[in-house]
This record gives structure tokens, sequence and C-alpha cells, in this order.
């Protein structure tokens, strides 16, 4: 069960359920004309879980020290699972992942493609060894990384046929995502505080305070629901199912979050925030075929 723990199913299982949504989209869409064929799909998310669960192992184990401190409950490196067997399990992970992207982007007749996969493990390593310790680059990097994981589904499905019709579209959900993540990362950084302050980290909330740092967040969020709300208006002029799906789907629940965040004092409270976020981007996954339809269509 450590293993399994360890890389953090839920997440993976939101990514692969986005994953799945945008290849099911991109399908429809094309009416499989141009689309990837399911199995080189199913190569690309298997791919893209091996190495993210590779990434979450790697960054337990250089967490290990600040993690007795903030959450020694959820601590299996050291307590069930060695730090030699971690890192090998962390190699095979990462191993597989990049092996089955290079597999990939030869079938579809992209090899130079085989660089992102290098690039992204590349990445979670730098991330968890040093990235995260930095006020906002770390937070930036890993949400980047979230929204890479939706983009690469668009990059590889539009080889062999032009979208350009929902590259607006696409690219809205692909920000949306990256700065949903991004305020979750700071939240988590929040309740980290203790353990990353022992462990000399400069995140943001030990440099600026919680209530700053909460501020922060909450103008995000407003800033999102704004951005979300035009670009309702904007693409779904007169589609009013589409406009009322965004706003009451993505708009509202953002700006509940801001003034979540705008109160937030306890514990008990960012803990909440963390999961609404969560349940935020599970709403965003399921509103994406709804979206790319309403978009092409309108």
């Amino acid at each position: 069960m450590a293993y399994l723990k360890i890389i953090r199913p839920f997440n993976l299982l939101m990514i692969f359920m986005t994953q799945g949504v945008l290849h099911i989209s991109f399908n429809y869409l094309q009416r499989a004309s141009g689309s990837i064929i399911h199995t080189d799909f199913i190569v690309l998310t298997l791919s893209t879980l091996f190495i993210a669960a590779g990434g979450y192992v790697i960054n337990d184990f250089f967490d290990i020290k600040a993690d007795r401190i903030n959450k020694p409950d959820e601590l299996y490196i050291t307590k069930d699972i060695s730090k030699s067997k971690a890192l090998l399990f962390y190699c095979c992970l990462t191993f597989v992942g990049i092996s089955l992207g290079v597999l990939l982007c030869y079938s579809v007749g992209v090899p130079v493609y085989s660089l992102l996969f290098f690039a992204i493990a590349i990445l979670l390593y730098i991330y968890s060894f040093f990235l995260q310790r930095i006020a906002l680059v770390g937070n930036l990097v890993i949400s980047i990384l979230i929204g890479f994981s939706l983009y690469i589904i668009f990059l590889i499905e539009t080889i062999k046929t032009d979208m350009s019709e929902i590259a607006a579209a696409f690219t809205f959900m692909v920000v949306l995502a990256i700065f949903i993540n991004f305020i979750r990362e700071i939240i988590k950084d929040i309740q980290d505080m203790k353990g990353d302050y022992s462990m000399g980290y400069q995140t943001l909330p030990i440099l600026l305070g919680i209530k700053r740092t909460l501020t922060i967040c909450t103008f995000i969020c407003l800033a999102l629901v704004f951005n979300s709300a035009l670009f309702a208006f904007i693409s779904f002029r007169g589609c009013y199912i589409a406009m009322a799906l965004i706003l009451f789907g993505v708009s509202l629940p953002l700006a509940y979050l801001s003034s979540l965040c705008f109160n937030a004092t306890t514990a008990s409270e960012l803990k909440k925030l963390a999961r609404l976020l969560k349940l935020t981007m599970l709403m965003g996954i399921i509103l994406i075929p709804f979206i790319i339809y309403f978009y092409t269509n309108a």
C-alpha cells in the first residue's frame, strides 16, 4: 500500500481522466480521421502517468526531513519503504515513462518529440531537488508541467490534422488548469510552512507571511473569474447554454474560492480550500468536452 500511496493515485487518476476526455473530444471533432489511434493514446497516457508517478516519488525522497514535521502520518520513505528502494522505484517509473514516450514519438512519426519526455522528467527532478525551495518559481514550474500534461495530448493528437479552430478554447483550458494548480501549490506551501522553514526553504508564505500570501491567491482567483467570464461572453455570444456552463461551472466556484482565500485563517479552512481547488479542477475536466463542442459549433 505504501508504494501505491506514494505515487498519489487520485492525482494520477485526474491526469488520466483529463487526457482521456481530451482524446475522446478530439476523436469526435476529427471523426477519427486525423486523430491518433487508441493504442497510441494508451502509450501516451501511460508514459505521462509513469513520469508523473516518478515525480511524486522523487519529491517525497527529497522532502523526508520536512515531511517528518509537515505530515508524519504520510511519511512512507524510511518508514515503510527504504531510501534505496524508493530511489530504485523512481528510476524504474521514470525509465518506463520515458521509454514509452520515445516509443510513441517514433510510432507517430515525430521522433524529435522524444526530447519533451526527457525534459519533463529532468524538470521534475530539478523541481524536487532545488526549485521547490524558491518562492513562486517552484510553484510555477510544477503548475506548468501539470498544464503540459494537457498540452501534450493536443500536440500529439494534432500532428496529422489542423485543429487551429479550437486553439483558443484549448489555450483557455490549459491556462486555467495552470493557475488553479498554481494557487493550490501556494496553499500547500502555507500548510507545509513549519517543515519548510526548518529546512531553510524560501517559499512565498515564509517570505511574505500567510495573510499576504492568501491575498495574492485571492487576486489570482478573481483574475481567473474575470478571464473565464470574458472568455464565455466573447466565445459563446448567443449560446446561452455554453455561457451558463462556464459561468456556473468555473466562474462562480472561483469567486467562492477567492472569498475563502481572503478569509482563511485556520488549518481546517486551508485544508478545505485545497480540496475545493482540486474539486474545481475536476469540474473543469468534466466541462472540457462541452466547451470544445459548443466552441466549434458556436
